[in-house]
């Protein structure tokens, strides 16, 4: 036998060796298994607890006389969700929420947008300790927040009064304690859309930039006609959850107001607070949060039907 035979495989140890690899390959495929099997699960689990029952009972409570505190629960049709339709209460309050909505949103967007362009600029120095700087309130916790401003606020002595020499009730004002609710939550979260419209930012194709340039486009028109449709997805991303988020704002009126002056700032969300913790009508308080629910639906699906068209149309 000469070398090159003997050095040659025999077939049973070319067999051994394909057996050795189709075994580990199904070890690997059971162990890969294994693993979408368990994270499905668990996904599954969380969604049930935390998404589906949650709803469910609430849609289940909101057709019910529901009393936590003596024990009562009875069906009552929609009688519920005739007496909020019915409360003047109820309405005022949803077009106060769709007003906050509306105007922290937008602020949130043009001072985030506003900064982004800004930071994203050769023209100021420091960008980074800025950008921390920013970023900083949207790590505070509301409650915080909500604090501080109760003291900055106040007539007697908050900070912004003694600066501007003023005696002004900015939260025990009816027409003032709106909007400055709204500049509180604008400041605690517009360096969160800063930070995002600075990732979009980096994402706007170069080339497009310095096309518009020869062909003689200034700073505004390049912003308009190439700047902005590229960060229009994420403009739909923040308009979309800033929306969501807001209708649903109750924490600082808890600390600060208690949806006072009279019912200034009072919220959907502060209803269905009062309504479900301090009367304890945990029915009434359950179909106006299936309302909500389906007006967050609603606006959601309205916004990303449009992002999905501003989509076609770039394409």
């Amino acid at each position: 036998m000469t070398r090159s035979d003997a050095s040659r495989p025999t077939p049973a140890r070319s067999g051994t060796q394909s057996h050795d690899v189709a075994s580990g390959l199904g070890a690997r495929a059971r162990r890969l298994f294994t693993f979408r099997r368990c994270a499905l699960t668990l996904l599954a689990a969380y969604c049930a607890v935390f998404f589906v029952y949650p709803i469910g009972r609430a849609f289940v409570g909101a057709l019910q006389h529901w009393n936590p505190a003596t024990g009562e629960a009875y069906w009552i049709g929609l009688a519920n969700f005739r007496r909020i339709f019915a409360d003047p209460l109820f309405w005022s309050s949803c077009g106060r929420t769709l007003v906050y909505a509306l105007g922290a949103t937008g602020l949130r967007l043009i001072i985030g947008l506003a900064l982004a362009l800004l930071l994203s600029s050769k023209l100021i120095h420091g960008r980074n300790a800025l950008r921390s700087l920013f970023f900083l309130p949207s790590l505070t916790p509301i409650v915080a927040v909500a604090l501080m401003w109760g003291w900055m606020f106040d007539p007697g002595f908050g900070l912004v009064d003694r600066l501007f020499g003023l005696t002004t009730g900015w939260l025990h004002d009816p027409v003032l304690a709106g909007p400055t609710f709204i500049g509180l939550t604008v400041w605690k979260d517009f360096g969160y859309a800063m930070l995002l419209y600075l990732a979009a930012l980096l994402n706007v194709p170069r080339d497009l930039v310095d096309a518009a340039h020869v062909d003689g486009a200034g700073a505004l028109q390049t912003f308009r006609y190439v700047t902005l449709p590229a960060i229009r997805p994420m403009t739909w991303y923040l308009a979309v959850v800033s929306l969501i988020g807001y209708l649903q704002m109750y924490v600082p009126i808890i600390v600060l107001t208690s949806g006072g002056p009279g019912d200034a700032t009072t919220t959907v969300g502060y209803l269905i607070y009062r309504q479900a913790y301090k009367l304890f009508d945990f029915g009434t308080a359950s179909a106006m949060g299936v309302v909500m629910l389906a007006v967050c639906a609603a606006i959601a699906a309205v916004l990303l039907r449009l992002t999905k068209r501003g989509e076609g149309e770039r394409r």
